[in-house]
């Protein structure tokens, strides 16, 4: 269909010019339009070769060819990973170190702790099984001492007994002698002084003097048996008493032995004690030393996998801006296409 309306002398002429009108200004319009895609498609060219001599040298390991940004930022990216793993590697080794110097000193004290405590121990048991061993030879010399002065005592007192009845049978005798003496000499007195011739009273004087002299004698055995009797009963008093005192010193001597041999139990007890402190002491030593290490070796780790975990994190970034570069300029060899085929398009209009 024409847009114009046909009339008797052909087409209406003002529909015509304004037509005519519209086309010349869009021509213009065109031309600018061309002129201003002339110039950003030289603008693009010379941004296209830019882009095309960067991706050519993107093989090279400065990563210029990428752009100064890229370039930076992967030379950033891996100088900073480099920097974090030797950090990681520094403060891993830190730490180690840090961790084995503490658990030296650490395991040092406990040590120190163990040995002060084990010769405390010693000390104490050596002075408890002093003393025991002490007391118990004071204990047993007191008792020995005790029962060889009881001795000495009952053997004193029998001698003073056994010297006492010999004094009083000695005296005994003396006293008996005196009298018979005086009643001799008194009957002798009396003979003397009557004057008795005749032989029946000579004979009655001699029986007398016999009979007095054999009561004197019966006095003199009995007290003498008497003597003999009491002297028995001391000397078996003295006797039963030293048996006593020989039985008390043997039991105190049997209660001092049992009671050095408890003494001696309980250091030997102690001892044991002792011994089973330092072998628990010891045990706790070395699980806290192990604990620590496993510490260490776990934070040391953990610091290796975060230090890398870092670095990764940064290349992945890095290839991801990279990739988004590598985008825009694949876009922009795109429009550049595009360009190209609208010019060579209006060209040939």
């Amino acid at each position: 269909d024409s847009r114009f309306e046909i009339v008797r002398r052909g087409y209406d002429p003002q529909p015509v010019e304004r037509e005519l009108k519209a086309l010349s200004a869009e021509l213009v319009r065109l031309k600018e339009q061309n002129a201003e895609l002339q110039a950003e498609t030289l603008r693009l060219n010379q941004r296209l070769q830019e882009t095309e001599q960067e991706l050519g040298l993107r093989t090279q390991p400065s990563y210029s060819a990428l752009g100064a940004k890229a370039s930076a930022l992967l030379s950033t990216a891996e100088q900073v990973a480099l920097e974090l793993g030797e950090k990681a590697r520094q403060e891993s080794q830190e730490l180690v170190e840090s961790v084995e110097a503490e658990l030296l000193t650490k395991t040092e004290e406990v040590e120190r702790r163990y040995q002060e405590q084990l010769d405390a121990a010693e000390r104490r048991s050596a002075r408890r099984i002093s003393e025991a061993s002490i007391e118990a030879d004071q204990l047993i010399a007191k008792a020995e001492r005790s029962a060889t002065a009881l001795v000495s005592a009952a053997e004193v007192e029998a001698g003073r007994l056994r010297g006492q009845v010999a004094t009083e049978i000695a005296a005994m005798r003396t006293t008996a002698k005196r009298e018979l003496e005086a009643r001799q000499q008194e009957l002798e007195a009396r003979f003397a002084s009557k004057e008795y011739l005749l032989s029946a009273d000579i004979s009655v004087e001699d029986k007398v003097r016999e009979k007095l002299v054999a009561e004197l004698e019966a006095q003199i055995a009995q007290r003498r048996k008497e003597a003999e009797a009491e002297y028995l009963a001391k000397h078996n008093e003295a006797v039963l008493q030293t048996q006593q005192y020989l039985e008390s010193a043997q039991k105190d001597i049997t209660d001092l032995k049992q009671a050095a041999k408890t003494l001696r139990l309980e250091v030997e007890t102690l001892e044991l004690e002792t011994s089973k402190t330092q072998s628990r002491m010891l045990t706790e030593a070395r699980e806290k030393a192990e604990a620590l290490v496993r510490s260490a070796e776990l934070e040391a780790v953990a610091m290796g996998s975060k230090a890398q975990a870092e670095a990764a994190e940064l290349v992945r970034n890095a290839k991801a801006e990279l990739a988004e570069l590598e985008n825009k300029v694949l876009s922009s060899k795109t429009y550049l296409e595009n360009l190209r085929s609208v010019v060579a398009d209006l060209e040939k209009e």
